[in-house]
């Protein structure tokens, strides 16, 4: 009665293998169709896939150019950067015109100088008013030239030309020459709340005349 029980048994197990046998049969071909139809589907939805990508990108484009007053979107580190950079252009044309009104509009309450030949200089707009009329009484026909800058951060460095003539006495200066001058420079400024708050300069060489090179 065990042998019978176990023959049995082998045949069910031989007839599950062969119908298992026969499943995976069938099945090859249908899953490989499968993936025909799949990679077909794909490459026929993908064109209207990137199209509709393409379109949401413009309409999140548009949204934010209405947000930010029809100015194309830019992270608020790019813009900070640039608003920075423009205040500098400002500056040097406040500069060449004489336009003091600037320092209050540009520089921040608590500016402070920092340079080797400056050593105690006033703080805050006081010593930006200083530090232009400074300048300007060392040569009044001076005007500068901003040849390069570069952002980073907070912070703006600048690469300075000033072309003049020395016929001023000032405490950056001292007895006056008489001479033309070209005198380069180097600056880092530091900006908080959209003003100068910080600037370092390099030393400076006077020079009759000689671009620095």
């Amino acid at each position: 009665m065990r042998e019978a029980y176990q023959e049995k048994v082998t045949a069910h197990l031989k007839d599950l293998s062969t119908k298992l046998a026969d499943l995976r049969a069938k099945a090859g071909p249908a899953a490989a169709r499968l993936k025909e139809v799949s990679e077909a589907t794909w490459k026929e939805a993908r064109p209207g896939i990137e199209q509709a990508w393409q379109e949401l990108r413009g309409a999140v484009q548009r949204a934010a150019n209405s947000v930010g007053g029809g100015q194309p979107y830019e992270p608020e580190a790019t813009r900070s950067a640039d608003a920075n950079k423009a205040t500098i252009r400002r500056m040097i044309e406040a500069f060449n015109t004489r336009d003091l009104t600037f320092i209050d509009d540009g520089f921040s309450p608590h500016f402070v100088l920092h340079t080797a030949l400056t050593p105690g200089w006033p703080r805050g707009l006081e010593g930006a008013r200083q530090l232009f009329t400074a300048m300007l009484t060392t040569a009044p026909d001076v005007q500068g030239t901003i040849e390069d800058m570069v952002t980073e951060g907070e912070k703006v460095a600048v690469r300075w030309t000033f072309r003049g003539t020395h016929t001023g006495e000032s405490a950056l200066t001292g007895v006056p020459t008489g001479a033309p001058f070209t005198l380069v420079a180097i600056s880092i400024y530091r900006f908080a709340d959209g003003k100068i708050v910080e600037d370092w300069g390099v030393d400076v060489q006077w020079q009759s005349g000689v671009v620095w090179e």
